[in-house]
């Protein structure tokens, strides 16, 4: 629901032609994406990890519920911002997501690949 919610509110600011965001349209924007960022730390952080994983578990559960605080903090303190700026604001917290993922993804791999080579079958799953 929040993802609708969240292309509701992108389409009503940008049909509403404005310079300044309507408030219904912040709120709506940075409200749903705090609760999609909470929710994916909420799921996240109930999946079982190995030993080597907690430690990753408990940055990308923070990180998300940190971006989730930020997203509705814009809501709360971003009125009278143009609905550009708030898009731009946005757009950083979804990046810095994309960015830990890849990069716990290519540390993954590589660690993947050096526990096949050394023929550890458990450590390569």
């Amino acid at each position: 629901m929040a993802i609708t919610a969240l292309g509701k509110g992108l389409m009503y600011a940008v049909l509403s032609g404005d310079r300044v965001m309507p408030d219904a349209a912040r709120w709506l924007v940075c409200g749903s994406a705090a609760v999609i960022f909470v929710s994916i730390a909420l799921i996240g952080g109930s999946l079982q990890r190995g030993c080597s994983g907690v430690w990753f578990l408990r940055i990308s559960t923070g990180l998300k519920l940190t971006m989730g605080g930020v997203a509705l903090g814009l809501a709360w303190l971003g009125e009278g911002l143009g609905t550009l700026t708030v898009l731009a604001l946005l757009v950083p917290l979804l990046l810095v997501q994309i960015v830990y993922a890849v990069s716990r993804w290519v540390e993954h791999q590589k660690s993947r690949q050096a526990a096949e080579q050394n023929g550890d079958t458990q450590a390569a799953i």
